[in-house]
């Protein structure tokens, strides 16, 4: 999943050859559950390599995916280069066990998270 959305960020700001992204870690998730859809927050890291092979430089993303309750298809929210320094605010990363999440500082920028709720049944 996270693989698609570096290609699809790359098509959609058309990032092709060296300015292209191409998947370094994921670095961590977690899973939201807000008014009957289900979002999963990414923070990953990519990396863009010179000609020659050598890494140029290296970014850390976050990307927001949700679906209906009992549905099928997902919807991709958000996915952006962020600062590495954590600037954005999240009740659902915080307070299911990522508060180290780091999200884009514009909160209208992803949807879920911002109920200040917990996992139905524990979450685990």
């Amino acid at each position: 999943l996270v693989q698609a959305l570096v290609e699809q960020y790359n098509d959609d700001h058309n990032l092709f050859g060296n300015l292209a992204h191409e998947l370094e870690s994921l670095v961590m998730h977690e899973w939201i559950y807000e008014n009957d859809r289900w979002f999963y927050h990414f923070n990953f890291t990519t990396m863009i390599k010179e000609a020659n092979g050598t890494i140029s430089s290296s970014n850390i993303f976050f990307a927001e995916v949700s679906h209906m309750q009992g549905g099928d298809a997902w919807e991709v929210n958000c996915c952006c280069m962020i600062n590495s320094k954590k600037d954005g605010h999240c009740y659902g990363c915080r307070n299911n066990g990522s508060p180290e999440m780091q999200q884009p500082n514009d909160t209208g920028a992803y949807t879920g998270g911002h109920l200040d709720e917990y996992l139905p049944f524990g979450g685990d």
